[in-house]
C-alpha cells in the first residue's frame, strides 16, 4: 500500500468519525432537552452535570465516534479495494450527508411517534427506572429512547446501504471503462 492510499483511507476514516460525532452531538442536543434523565440517569455517569448541553456534548462524542469508525471499515473496503475506479472521502461526503439526514428524519419521526404512543397507552417504565424518572416524564423518556435506537438502526443499516451503493457504482464504472473503445 502506498502512502497516498493510506492517507486516503485515513481521510475516509476521519470523515466518517467526524460526521458521526457531529450528528451525535446535534441529535443529543435535541434529545437531552426533551428528556435530560435519559442521559443523566439512564446512562452511566460520565460527568457530574444535569445540564442538557454538557450531557449532549459529552454523550454526543462518546456514543458516536465508534459508530463512525465502524462505518469507515465497510466504506473503506467498498471505496478503495479492488481494481474498479476508487472513491475518495470527498466523493463519499454527499452519501454520508444523505445518510445522516435520513437518520435524523427517522429519529425525529420515531421519537414523536414513540412519545405519542407512550402517552396514548399510559406506558410505564420498568420498575428500576421509576426510581429516577420523574412522574410525567414517561412519554418524553420513551420518545427519546426510541429516537436513539432508531438512529443507531438507521446508521448501521444505512451505512451498509451506502457501502453497497459505492460498490455498485464502482462496478458500473469499471464495466463502462472496459466497454469503451
Amino acid at each position: 500500500m502506498t502512502l497516498d492510499e493510506l492517507a486516503e483511507r485515513c481521510r475516509i476514516l476521519a470523515t466518517c468519525v467526524v460526521a458521526a460525532v457531529v450528528y451525535g452531538v446535534l441529535h443529543d442536543l435535541v434529545t437531552a432537552h426533551v428528556c435530560v434523565e435519559y442521559f443523566s440517569r439512564f446512562h452511566p455517569p460520565v460527568i457530574a452535570s444535569e445540564s442538557p448541553v454538557a450531557l449532549a456534548l459529552v454523550w454526543g462524542v462518546l456514543a458516536t465516534w465508534w459508530v463512525g469508525a465502524g462505518l469507515a471499515v465497510p466504506l473503506v473496503a467498498a471505496a478503495r479495494l479492488g481494481a474498479a475506479p476508487r472513491w475518495t472521502a470527498r466523493q463519499l461526503r454527499p452519501l454520508l450527508g444523505a445518510l445522516l439526514l435520513s437518520c435524523a428524519a427517522a429519529a425525529a419521526l420515531a421519537g414523536v411517534a414513540g412519545g405519542g404512543w407512550a402517552r396514548a397507552t399510559a406506558w410505564q417504565p420498568l420498575a428500576a427506572w421509576r426510581s429516577w424518572l420523574p412522574r410525567g416524564a414517561e412519554a418524553r423518556f420513551f420518545g427519546v429512547l426510541v429516537a436513539h435506537n432508531i438512529s443507531y438502526l438507521m446508521g448501521f443499516s444505512g451505512g451498509l446501504a451506502v457501502a453497497g451503493a459505492v460498490l455498485v457504482s464502482r462496478a458500473r464504472a469499471r464495466r463502462a471503462a472496459a466497454a469503451a473503445p
